[in-house]
């Protein structure tokens, strides 16, 4: 068993793993090692939607969970191997870390291992955030006892070395605005599909809001969207919608996408990014007027204030909360529901810690991979897919 395998290990003690560093330095690589049948791998914005919707439904059973015993339920529901691999852990609000220190303790009371990835050290986790003392250092005390602490920082961002030929652009999948209409067509064309207009899907199993997809090529999963529709404040879409769009779509097209001018857009693409590529998903996007380096053409978000000045804002939140800023909002058997009691706003909306220029370097570092040529070799799509794309976008 894996988990008998990290525990043989001398220097890991206790017999988890918590890997941090910058973006781009090898940590999901490292812990790729340990996929086999005996390892759940989620990603966290996966792993925090399913802990809200499952501690929504037990507190909507017709045989009432007791509260005391709510997590050892949710723990046992989610987790169903000896080992658990959680990647690109990030505390950002009141919502996540209001539950997660209950949580770990019973995922560790269940005997589970832990392995987890972060672009933070556990004490710098949710820093900034609103009622942080609350959570810190409570819950960086838990990880160190569940797991050993490896820093792996390092001077390189594996993900901006490349094997392609100089005389390739660095990233082809960066197109000018100029070329999305004709590029689009071709790309339906080349799949010999026609293009539905509106169709929607559902955010997730058992859920009742349903997402509009502007444009799509459905049989061959490929769709598009203007930036503003999927990232832009109006959109109303958050980390749970783009799971479902990354389940639905092999290919996702974005047009007009601009230079990130706030946090909350920032956020937004982050969590757009992170999600297409944990599922190997091929981001074909067009320039609204710039280039790849302009988007990130400057830090947006300094680090939050220091862990002895954080906390300072309060909040009360009842019971679990409801959504996080991840799920933005939920709508569950029926009706919609969040963290703030508002229909449509979610505790993000208040006040967020850690989103800092962590998010922002992973943001660049893996968008950057994902708009270079060989990303399509990686990508987990159809060979049709992935044929249509290198024909049409990069010209083989």
């Amino acid at each position: 068993m894996i988990s008998s395998l990290l525990t043989s290990i001398p220097f890991l003690s206790p017999p988890g793993l918590y890997l941090y560093s910058p973006p781009g330095r090898g940590k999901t690589a490292v812990a790729d090692l340990l996929i086999h049948p005996s390892v759940s791998r989620m990603h966290f914005i996966e792993f925090m939607q399913q802990t809200h919707l499952q501690l929504h439904r037990l507190r909507n059973e017709t045989f009432v969970v007791p509260k005391s015993r709510r997590y050892e339920h949710v723990a046992k529901h989610l987790v169903k191997t000896p080992l658990l691999f959680l990647d690109e852990l990030e505390v950002t609000d009141v919502a996540d870390a209001s539950i997660l220190t209950e949580l770990f303790n019973a995922i560790h009371a269940q005997g589970t291992t832990v392995v987890l990835t972060s672009n933070r050290a556990p004490e710098e986790l949710y820093k900034g955030g609103l009622n942080w003392q609350q959570f810190q250092p409570e819950f960086a005390q838990k990880l160190r006892r569940m797991c050993a602490v490896v820093d792996m920082d390092g001077p390189t961002d594996f993900r901006t070395l490349t094997t392609l030929p100089a005389s390739d652009p660095r990233t082809p999948l960066f197109q000018p605005h100029a070329c999305a209409d004709s590029m689009w067509a071709e790309l339906a064309a080349s799949l010999g599909e026609p293009v539905s207009e509106g169709m929607s899907i559902e955010v997730a199993k058992h859920l009742s809001r349903k997402i509009r997809i502007p444009l799509s090529i459905e049989r061959s999963g490929v769709c598009r969207f203007a930036y503003s529709e999927i990232c832009g404040p109006q959109a109303f879409l958050s980390g749970t919608c783009y799971l479902a769009i990354a389940s639905t779509f092999e290919v996702v097209v974005i047009d007009n996408i601009d230079e990130v001018e706030s946090k909350d857009d920032l956020r937004r693409l982050t969590q757009l990014v992170d999600v297409l590529y944990e599922h190997r998903r091929i981001l074909v996007c067009a320039g609204g007027g710039c280039t790849f380096d302009d988007i990130f053409r400057e830090r947006l978000i300094e680090d939050p204030p220091s862990s002895s000045s954080s906390g300072s804002g309060q909040i009360e939140v009842t019971d679990e909360g409801g959504s996080s800023g991840r799920l933005t909002t939920m709508v569950a058997d029926g009706f919609e529901w969040s963290a703030t009691g508002r229909v449509g706003a979610s505790l993000v909306d208040l006040a967020a810690g850690d989103f800092s220029t962590a998010g922002f370097d992973r943001c660049r570092s893996r968008m950057g991979e994902m708009m270079r040529g060989d990303w399509l070799d990686k990508a987990a799509v159809s060979e049709q897919s992935r044929a249509a794309v290198r024909q049409v976008v990069l010209k083989q």
